[in-house]
């Protein structure tokens, strides 16, 4: 199991019984930044529970918790035909920004990767997006920004 710990939260891989976990997280994040996620929110808020079981089986998802409970959710995904590997569908309860949990997400992702994976961040979904990532590496054009990590 892929699990980053740091002062007063954990990040962990969801397992198929956390299909109401990624429910949850979804559902915040789509009331709280609905531009931010490939999805249409009437679509979301209208899935069956065996809807969200069948999504949490489709990929890779992390959530983060504090205090046991989840306050940020991301999505490994590797593009079957290049292989490339990518986050996406990244976001962080308003209440735990700024707190290290995007940097938690991330490196649980590389440990996840075992490998490169990109990180893009386009300029609709920048919830503090480029402050949050060190320095090093990160590629920045007005449209967004492009950061290629390693674990």
């Amino acid at each position: 199991m892929v699990t980053v710990m740091a002062a007063g939260s954990q990040v962990r891989l969801l397992a198929a019984a956390d299909w109401a976990v990624l429910k949850r997280l979804r559902l915040a994040s789509i009331e709280d930044a609905p531009q931010a996620l490939l999805c249409r929110p009437e679509v979301e808020r209208a899935r069956s529970d065996e809807e969200w079981a069948f999504l949490l089986a489709s990929k890779n998802w992390l959530a983060a918790f504090a205090a046991d409970r989840p306050v940020g959710i991301a999505a490994c995904v590797v593009d079957p035909p290049t292989g490339r590997r990518y986050v996406e569908s990244m976001w962080v309860e308003p209440t735990h920004r700024r707190r290290g949990v995007a940097g938690q997400l991330l490196r649980a992702a590389g440990r996840l990767a075992g490998a490169w994976f990109d990180l893009s961040v386009g300029p609709r979904h920048q919830h503090g997006g480029p402050r949050f990532l060190p320095a090093p590496g990160i590629l920045t054009d007005r449209g967004g920004t492009t950061d290629r990590r390693s674990p």
